[in-house]
């Protein structure tokens, strides 16, 4: 539900449904992920990193804290520490649209260009319109910063995601 409520626009309503379920069940995963997901939505960078700590110190496994924690280091731009995270919130489980976006975003920041592509095509077959800004800065929680490296990034790989043109 706060997930409906955030893409309407209603984010106090979603914070507050969110700190609620968080308070009467703090082994919730998802809510406190989401909480997360708000204070960097916010660009509170500080506030999302500890959220996510304390998710991977609860849960040192679980995917949800290493989600964020790999958003905040990319918004820090601290690409090799990120990938660690993307990798680790992959190996509890299964590649996620926005992770693997990521990964591909930091590999071509690192110089990695061919992987970056081909981790680009693996997000784009479960996110058909991943090859907009629109689309990826929504599943990476982009801000005014992050604009100009997605962009460039769309730039020089939408090709390998567009559908074959008829001849």
């Amino acid at each position: 539900m706060a997930t409906v409520l955030t893409k309407g626009g209603e984010t106090a309503r979603a914070r507050a449904l969110l700190e609620s379920v968080s308070s009467q069940r703090p082994d919730f995963l998802p809510a406190r992920e989401q909480m997360a997901y708000g204070l960097l939505r916010r660009g509170d960078l500080e506030g999302a990193a500890a959220q996510a700590g304390a998710l991977m110190a609860a849960h040192p496994q679980a995917a949800e804290g290493h989600r964020v924690m790999a958003l905040v280091l990319w918004k820090r731009r601290d690409y090799e520490a990120s990938m660690a995270e993307v990798a680790m919130a992959q190996a509890n489980e299964s590649d996620t649209t926005a992770m693997l976006a990521l990964e591909a975003l930091e590999l071509w920041q690192l110089d990695g260009k061919k992987e970056a592509r081909a981790t680009f095509v693996r997000a784009a077959k479960t996110e058909p319109h991943l090859g907009t800004s629109q689309v990826l800065c929504r599943l990476i929680y982009c801000d005014a910063k992050d604009i100009g490296v997605v962009e460039e990034f769309l730039r020089k790989n939408r090709w390998a995601i567009a559908e074959p043109r008829a001849p």
